[in-house]
């Protein structure tokens, strides 16, 4: 009696991890498809000359954070002298490469935790058997079609049709295939034929989508024709009985905790990061502003202002402009709370600059804000700026704001030709 207790312990346990490696295979493979799809869609819009949203901008954000923590710092500091405009090497290819795969491995873990805590009922594995099946087949190919729908990539709209048409076609043989299936199981190799024929097609097709450079999305193509096999294999497999759903669903210790670390760096990368309100400065006349204007290779103006609580603003021309050396106005106070309340709806104190976008021959603009024993600098191109809701657009935009307030057409502009070098 005690032999076949121990019999049975044993195959409950057994399929319960033979059902974890189910679940894991199919979060991997339905996690990776969108983390896939998330990163042609971020890499198509980051290389469109009218960008849509501000996806690159919070993907490099997430990678200099990784950057930092693993104190592999940017080689080229960002400042209006020495500009991001040349590749940072291995460094910052480092902190993209692992935002995508410490995230995907995040949400995956996050996920299995609800999953465990769901009840093993007999409709549970027919419903997991169901999607994994098609899921391993479809999932990356939807997540690609999708990203190319809402921002279509540098590839001619006949091949985008194609592959439209290809999809629907699948997914309509799919269905009939799996429930012919039912009835007629097919042999190992009418589903490797199969399986060839459409792995065949979509694995270029995906490949082409992400730069061949950045090895984390290649690796996580991985998860398609793997995930793929496993669910296919699944089909032929009869070690499953009544055992395996007889037990009520479990979230362990290690899964647990796997979700909380998971959460953690979720919330580490990903977050907005620590503001600070400047629109209600403790003594609003300690505080003091500085912008300034960098070169490009051409007559961009170069200069600096500061703005002063008190109201008081400095000027100091360098070169292209029209007034060269100090100069000095006022502003109101009204004015200053103005730029204030701009610069906090910007959430100035959480921006990173090194998540920018730059061109190559363009100027730059930074700002400077030193309130209440805080110092923060922002610096940016003042052309090349992404999408025009963006981050980075949404700076520039104040940092002409600050000219205007200040005044400094006065000093700066002048006829082409006539300015002082």
């Amino acid at each position: 009696m005690e032999r076949n207790d121990s019999t049975q312990t044993t195959r409950l346990r057994r399929a319960d991890w033979f059902q974890i490696v189910r679940e894991i295979v199919f979060l991997w493979n339905v996690v990776s498809a969108a983390g896939y799809g998330l990163m042609e869609w971020v890499f198509n819009n980051m290389m469109s000359m009218d960008p849509k949203a501000d996806a690159d901008y919070y993907f490099f954000r997430a990678a200099v954070r990784i950057n930092d923590f693993l104190h592999l710092g940017l080689g080229n500091e960002v400042t209006t002298k020495t500009l991001a405009r040349l590749s940072q090497g291995w460094r910052s290819q480092a902190g993209r490469e692992l935002a995508v795969l410490i995230s995907v491995v995040a949400v995956i873990f996050i996920l299995l935790l609800f999953v465990r805590l769901i009840p093993k009922r007999p409709a549970y594995r027919v419903a997991l058997n169901w999607l994994s099946f098609f899921t391993a087949l479809f999932a990356a190919p939807a997540c690609y079609l999708c990203s190319i729908r809402i921002l279509p990539p540098q590839i001619p709209p006949v091949w985008q049709s194609s592959l439209f048409f290809v999809f629907g076609a699948e997914i309509f043989c799919a269905g009939i295939l799996w429930f012919v299936y039912q009835a007629y199981p097919f042999s190992v190799w009418t589903i490797g034929v199969l399986s060839a024929l459409h792995f065949g097609l979509w694995i270029p097709a995906l490949w082409v989508g992400i730069p061949v450079s950045f090895h984390a999305a290649n690796s996580i193509l991985i998860a398609f024709p793997l995930s793929g096999i496993v669910s296919l294999l699944r089909l032929r497999d009869t070690r499953l009985d009544a055992a395996e759903t007889g037990f009520a669903g479990k979230a362990g210790k290690w899964t647990m905790a796997g979700a909380g670390i998971s959460v953690a760096m979720l919330v580490l990368i990903w977050s907005p990061g620590r503001g600070y309100n400047l629109a209600d400065p403790k003594d609003i006349n300690s505080f003091t502003i500085q912008t300034e204007r960098g070169a490009c290779y051409g007559r961009c103006p170069v200069y600096r202002i500061v703005l002063h609580g008190s109201g008081l603003v400095e000027y100091f021309g360098d070169r292209h402009v029209r007034v060269r050396g100090y100069q000095t106005a006022t502003v109101s106070r009204e004015q200053i709370s103005q730029i204030l309340r701009d610069l906090d709806r910007l959430r100035f104190f959480t921006i990173e600059d090194r998540a920018f976008r730059w061109c190559f021959d363009t100027p730059s603009v930074g700002v400077s804000v030193f309130i209440d024993g805080k110092t923060k600098r922002v610096v940016s191109d003042a052309a090349c700026t992404g999408a025009e809701s963006g981050i980075q657009a949404r700076f520039v935009q104040v940092a002409r704001e600050i000219d205007t307030v200040t005044g400094s057409d006065r000093w700066v502009e002048c006829d082409y030709g006539a300015c002082q070098k």
